[in-house]
């Protein structure tokens, strides 16, 4: 046995000693089921004094660590436990290092004890209260801080086994919680109370909130139950969903607990006053209580609750540093953690509790918003595809043992039970807004008290993660440029339009186009903003230009009257086309050898150069695959965004947020928006919200391609809807009667109408009414020809609902589902390889 110079008692550490037979302690009082034993001999202390033993049954150090028959002796000065004697009576080992020593279960390994070394000497400190020194992994405080919505510290402490260590004076500042709940002092609360649940509800709707949600929703619906506070939160897109819900929810209260809502209370909204509920009310005896005219605190209880819920929503969404639209995630997430909160209206008790009449548990929360993997459940199932799938966790769903997930890579939230977590990371970043691990396989208990029944999994919203230029390319697309140019880009990353298979009869004679460039003494002076046609350049430039039409005339070539750069040749079976641009030559045909003699006839006149296949042209990239021709501007812009200097900004799934309005005070507003579009018209009445011009957009497709597409603000104020829908109209015919003269030289004959589609009725009845009318006099008469080419059977106006106008993509903002479903209809598709 090791021995002291002091005299002194101990305090209670227990020293660990190998050459003791028995424990030893000198602190009789704090111990339990103590027995005078008269048949002990006196025990002899270090000064030789021999003092009375006391037998000790048992005395707990720890869970796991309980020591029997230890000798009380009050007058020694150490606390011993013998190594020998615990090893024996715990079945356990010791294993000794440096700076401490831990007790483990011989068979199971399991941590027993744990203990440090100090003077020389072993100590092992038992815990105050009989709890044990290590039952389990602790959790700090701030993480489940987190966890629970930024719950007061205060209140995590009365939830019970919980495994969180924590000092409540020392926990760390939390800016989210002053932001998300700084509120007002409170007004003096009613103490008057029901004395079971279901007695009196109260109800109220918040809302409209100007983003929507995920799932298109601007409203929730709240309920309170006066006795328990249980708090019961539904999405809505309108208010007129109120009497659904409310009939749901009386339902679901009869049927889970046999009981009839006594008393309602509400504020004076005629949503809670529909007949049908008042029906309901006067069927049931259910009495309707209502507050007086701007008099909200009169149904305080679900209007502080109302607070409450958006304090802890804000919470977390800044915690996760969500998109805005994110916020419905939030509340509803935020009413599933409030329900298992400790609140002081219910003397520290949780709703969950007093409602079902059980403590919830707490083991499956996890931090809101945080990265997590949920496990791929793929049939049949690839043995090479990835196990596990990234997201994002945003919620507990109702009636389902599991998590809801965000899936980054599919855009949908699912529900899954194999998750794990990675708490401590967040995929949306604070530079990627422009504001600002510990996994587990344990089930969740979700409860049976149902806060949404909005569980669909529609295609939302996504963080881009990657940047533009590291999509690989699909190894089905040859792409490329020629060799000897350095100056013709390749392609690496695009979106592109299809040429579909059934349209090639028409378009193969296109598919083998060659590209040629002049010589530097043909070639025009440089200009960096490309004329329209070569007439508008310089000197040089018409010199060049009339040299080369003669060149081509002299041998047979016909110039096109709808395109001047464009030169056809036919002769009997033979079609060759050349489309020269400045300095750049492209030609095309189906008579090889006589497209190898223009080739030397050009070469002898100007000394052209063969750049081979077409790859890149005017700022369009080429690609060819076997399901047909991809044309994409990759290069081009991002060109522009060089010249901007965003190189390194993030690409975004849809342009424009739906319902934005450009203006002067945003930015500068762009003059010209092209994206892809057909025989489809369509016009955004009043859009500028400056000069209130209407916005046309139209697209034109030859088969299932579309050749032609525009979006431009019109010159005039539109007085109606009507009037914007026809002067769009005469656009799009302008366009489509150009077109046509160009596929005739083109050797592609238009025998039919072409269907012109537009969605609103009183634009097509205009045109197709030549009768002079007082709401059409002041229309300018050029946009009137459209009437000629509906007589001469030109044109053949269509109606078509509002949801299948592939041209509404050219005139507004549109949301991401909306976005991507036109997207999709007009014949985009990706040239990179699925990752």
């Amino acid at each position: 046995m090791a021995t002291s110079n002091f005299s002194g008692k101990t305090e209670n550490g227990w020293i660990v000693d190998t050459g003791a037979t028995n424990h030893i302690t000198h602190d009789v009082n704090s111990l339990s089921n103590v027995e005078q034993q008269h048949n002990i001999p006196p025990f002899q202390i270090h000064d030789g004094k021999t003092v009375p033993v006391h037998a000790l049954r048992q005395i707990t150090l720890g869970k796991r660590l309980i020591l029997d028959q230890v000798l009380g002796v009050p007058d020694f000065c150490f606390n011993l436990m013998s190594v020998s004697k615990l090893t024996r009576d715990l079945n356990c080992t010791l294993t000794f290092w440096q700076n401490f020593f831990v007790i483990q279960d011989l068979h199971s390994r399991r941590l027993i004890g744990v203990g440090r070394e100090r003077n020389g000497l072993y100590y092992l400190e038992p815990i105050k209260g009989g709890k044990a020194l290590t039952a389990r992994n602790t959790i700090s405080a701030n993480t489940w801080h987190l966890r629970l919505g930024h719950l007061p510290v205060n209140r995590i402490s009365l939830i019970p086994d919980l495994s969180v260590s924590f000092d409540c004076k020392k926990t760390s500042f939390c800016d989210v919680c002053y932001k998300a709940k700084q509120t007002r002092l409170s007004f003096p609360l009613s103490m008057n109370k029901t004395q079971h649940v279901f007695i009196w509800i109260h109800c109220d709707i918040w809302g409209p909130y100007k983003t929507k949600s995920i799932y298109g929703c601007h409203f929730f619906l709240t309920i309170v139950d006066d006795f328990s506070r249980a708090t019961w939160v539904f999405l809505m897109t309108h208010k007129s969903e109120t009497k659904e819900y409310l009939l749901q929810f009386f339902n679901w209260v009869h049927t889970q607990f046999h009981m009839d809502i006594k008393a309602l209370r509400t504020d004076n909204g005629l949503e809670f006053s529909h007949r049908d509920l008042m029906s309901y009310y006067s069927d049931h005896g259910m009495e309707h209580q209502t507050s007086c005219t701007d008099t909200p605190q009169q149904n305080g209880v679900v209007e502080r609750k109302h607070r409450h819920l958006l304090e802890v929503a804000r919470a977390l969404r800044f915690q996760a540093n969500l998109p805005i639209f994110f916020w419905g995630e939030c509340v509803l997430t935020a009413a599933y953690l409030i329900n298992r909160m400790p609140l002081s209206t219910l003397k520290d008790r949780t709703p969950y509790e007093i409602l079902l009449g059980k403590k919830p548990t707490y083991e499956h929360l996890r931090n809101f918003g945080c990265l997590c993997y949920g496990h791929v459940n793929s049939k049949p199932r690839d043995k090479f595809a990835p196990r596990a799938k990234p997201g994002i966790f945003v919620g507990y769903p109702n009636g389902q043992k599991g998590y809801r997930i965000y899936d980054l890579e599919s855009k949908r939230i699912y529900v899954s039970r194999d998750v794990q977590f990675l708490e401590g990371i967040y995929p949306y970043t604070k530079s990627s807004l422009g504001e600002s691990r510990q996994v587990s396989n344990e089930e969740p208990d979700a409860g049976n008290i149902p806060l949404s029944t909005d569980l669909c999994t529609d295609p939302v919203e996504e963080p881009v993660m990657e940047s533009i230029a590291t999509e690989p390319i699909s190894p089905d697309i040859e792409v490329g440029c020629s060799e000897s140019d350095e100056s013709t880009p390749t392609v690496e990353n695009q979106q592109a339009a299809t040429l579909p298979s059934k349209r090639q009869r028409q378009v193969s004679r296109f598919l083998s186009g060659y590209q040629y460039v002049l010589p530097p003494s043909l070639a025009p002076v440089e200009n960096n903003t490309p004329p329209s046609s070569p007439s508008a350049n310089s000197t040089a430039s018409r010199n060049w230009y009339q040299k080369f039409t003669a060149a081509l005339l002299a041998i047979g070539f016909r110039q096109s009257t709808a395109d001047y750069s464009l030169f056809t040749f036919t002769h009997g079976g033979s079609f060759v086309a050349v489309l020269v641009y400045v300095d750049d030559v492209i030609i095309t045909g189906t008579d090889s050898d006589r497209i190898c003699k223009l080739k030397n006839y050009l070469d002898t006149k100007f000394h052209i150069k063969n750049l081979g296949k077409l790859k890149y042209f005017l700022g369009i990239e080429v690609a060819r695959s076997p399901a047909g021709i991809f044309l994409s501007q990759r290069k081009y812009v991002l060109d522009i965004l060089a010249e901007c200097g965003l190189n390194g900004c993030k690409p975004a799934s849809f342009p424009m947020e739906q319902q934005h309005k450009l203006s002067n005070e945003s930015g500068e507003i762009c003059k010209k928006s092209r994206r892809i579009s057909s025989a489809f018209c369509d016009a955004d009445w009043a859009g500028c919200p400056m000069t209130r011009k209407s916005t046309t957009g139209y697209i034109i497709f030859l088969g299932s391609s579309p050749v032609s597409w525009r979006a431009k603000k019109q010159t005039v104020v539109s007085r109606s809807s009507a009037e914007a829908e026809y002067r769009a109209m005469a656009t799009t015919i302008s366009e489509i009667i150009w077109l046509k003269q160009l596929l005739q030289d083109l050797e592609v004959s238009c025998t039919t109408p072409v269907s012109l589609f537009c969605d609103n009725r009183a634009a097509i009845h205009i045109a197709a009414n030549p009768v002079f009318h007082e709401r059409t006099k002041h229309i300018e008469i050029d946009c009137h020809f459209i009437r000629q080419h509906i007589q001469s059977q030109t044109i053949a106006t269509k109606s078509i609902s509002s949801q299948d106008q592939l041209a509404d993509i050219f005139t507004k903002a549109l949301g991401h589902d909306r976005f991507h479903q036109l997207l999709g209809k007009l014949g985009i598709s990706t040239l990179h390889a699925p990752t």
